[in-house]
């Protein structure tokens, strides 16, 4: 009799259909990571001194590095969420029985709050103050 490898880290009762969210965790892990990157290079910029930072802090006013601003908000914002539901799910004692619900209720607070962010961020772009 052949032994059968299980393929996925999942228990055998638990339901084995695939879903997209671990590849949408790595890239918002990655965007946090971009992020970091980005500040920490900002502050160093500012101890160098105030004309080098305020030479590089225009070029942040561009429609390209805004679109980037952008994308590294919808990956904070994505983790911390995500995150913060896998924590209150670990911790409530019958949390998994709520899982699908709680990913529908993150991906809904996450459009709530990113879509009125980006139409700002957006607008301050192409309408400058």
């Amino acid at each position: 009799m052949a032994h059968q490898v299980q393929l996925d880290d999942r228990s055998p009762g638990q339901n084995s259909r695939p879903t997209g969210r671990p590849w949408l965790r790595r890239i918002a892990g990655g965007g946090v990571l971009l992020y970091l990157a980005l500040h920490t290079t900002m502050i160093v910029l500012i101890y160098l001194g105030p004309d080098v930072a305020s030479r590089w802090s225009l070029n942040y006013q561009a429609p390209g590095p805004r679109l980037l601003h952008l994308g590294l908000f919808f990956c904070l914002l994505a983790y911390t969420l995500e995150k913060a539901r896998a924590l209150i799910i670990d911790l409530h004692p019958h949390g998994q029985r709520y899982e699908r619900v709680s990913i529908y209720l993150t991906s809904l607070a996450v459009c709530l709050l990113f879509i009125p962010s980006a139409a700002l961020i957006i607008l301050d772009t192409v309408v400058p103050y």
